[in-house]
């Protein structure tokens, strides 16, 4: 028997990203310039079981990367 497409079982979709700008979901205009210039910074963590490892050590290496850049 073959499997066909519809009969094969569902994949679970992957989370929608989340971005944010100043502290709110950003819009698609609040992302025009930043996404066309590359300003900023990126930053992704694995999360398992519910927690980051070594969580504080990058948010204090992301706080003064920004500093650096943006004063």
């Amino acid at each position: 028997m073959t499997t066909r497409p519809q009969d094969a079982p569902a994949t679970p979709a992957a989370p929608a990203p989340h971005t944010e700008f100043d502290g709110r979901p950003a819009t698609e205009e609040d992302l025009r310039i930043p996404a066309l210039h590359g300003f900023g910074h990126f930053t992704a963590l694995q999360v398992r079981g519910g927690a980051v490892r070594g969580l504080g050590a990058h948010l204090d290496r992301l706080d003064a990367a920004n500093r650096e850049l943006f004063g």
